[in-house]
């Protein structure tokens, strides 16, 4: 079953939509930056990605009840980040991009648990996560790496991949990049996290059945969230909520 949303926007200097800018939404950019805007992953309920069970539930709930507007500057430097993310995955010497699946028992039915895996490593059972920043070298001398939802995030495709694959992994490693620094890894301790992974997408998948929000988990990135305004507000479904 199809997740209803509405899609997401992209703003232009004018404050419009890209579509209907006299000014700015010539064929080419209209058709470039759609293009860029649209997911990778297409909601369904029943089948939930690791990104949204390892940040704040009712952020990956509000995600799926609303969209949110983009602004084609940000759309814009955040796919520098994507073009350098593709091309050093594209340069390991390895398997890479591996699509994972964790089926999780419901009272009679399966809800999925998917992700991507970017890079593993069978010679050496060595799996990295790269994930692209900005001020690399600053957030080094700061202690700010690695990000809490990053090594969750890592965790929980150790724990797919070894549980739901049988495949070994020796070592773990975030490894973070900026268009100045190669990949830095900062490894992490390997950690079974299947039963908080089931508890955390069963929560989730009931609140989207149920249109019932999650409790918040505030926490540093809720500065960044789209959706802080709704989450405040105390919204409690699409229904009352504009988009």
């Amino acid at each position: 079953m199809d997740q209803s949303r509405a899609s997401l926007r992209v703003l232009c200097e004018c404050n419009n939509a890209i579509v209907d800018c006299p000014t700015h939404g010539n064929g080419l950019t209209t058709k470039i930056l759609c293009g860029l805007a649209a997911r990778r992953f297409e909601f369904r309920v029943g089948t939930y990605h690791v990104t949204e069970i390892c940040t704040c539930l009712r952020r990956g709930y509000l995600e799926r009840k609303h969209s949110h507007d983009e602004t084609y500057k940000g759309l814009w430097i955040k796919q520098r980040g994507n073009a350098l993310h593709r091309q050093v995955t594209h340069a390991f010497r390895g398997w890479k991009e591996l699509s994972v699946c964790m089926p999780i028992a419901l009272k009679g039915e399966t809800i999925n648990l998917v992700g991507h895996i970017d890079a593993y490593d069978p010679d050496r059972s060595e799996m990295t996560e790269f994930k692209s920043t900005r001020y690399l070298k600053w957030r080094q001398k700061t202690g700010k790496l690695p990000h809490e939802h990053h090594v969750l995030q890592l965790l929980a495709y150790y724990t797919i991949w070894t549980g739901s694959y049988g495949f070994p992994v020796k070592s773990l490693s975030v490894a973070y990049m900026d268009d100045e620094t190669p990949p830095v890894p900062y490894e992490i301790e390997p950690r079974d996290m299947k039963d908080w992974l089931a508890t955390r997408t069963i929560a989730l998948h009931r609140s989207v059945v149920e249109d019932s929000m999650p409790e918040a988990e505030p926490g540093p990135c809720c500065i960044y969230c789209w959706f802080k305004d709704k989450c405040a507000s105390g919204v409690q479904s699409a229904s009352t909520c504009s988009t």
